[in-house]
């Protein structure tokens, strides 16, 4: 998983990279645990993990979402199936 932030251009600039865990989950995002107001990307290379098979219907999961608030706790759960996935803002 890569998290990257859109800068004033609108490019993206990663700014950490991590593996999920055996339970799926990761926490570590670096010195990014805390995010400042801005347009982030959460990407995923679906095709490294085993559940979904072996040629996976979406290889790549890219979530896009906003940060209104500095500071704030972003808790951003994917549930992944093989043909589809869905994400929300968790607590």
């Amino acid at each position: 998983m890569t998290l990257s932030r859109a800068d004033h251009g609108g490019n993206w600039v990663e700014i950490a990279a991590t593996r999920t865990g055996q339970n799926g989950r990761t926490d570590d995002c670096g010195d990014h645990n805390r995010l400042t107001v801005g347009t982030y990307l959460l990407q995923f290379d679906m095709t490294r993990y085993d559940a979904v098979g072996d040629a996976p219907f979406f290889p790549t999961m890219l979530i896009v979402f906003t940060v209104l608030e500095d500071d704030a706790s972003y808790h951003v759960p994917v549930l992944v199936s093989r043909y589809g996935y869905s994400t929300y803002r968790g607590n």
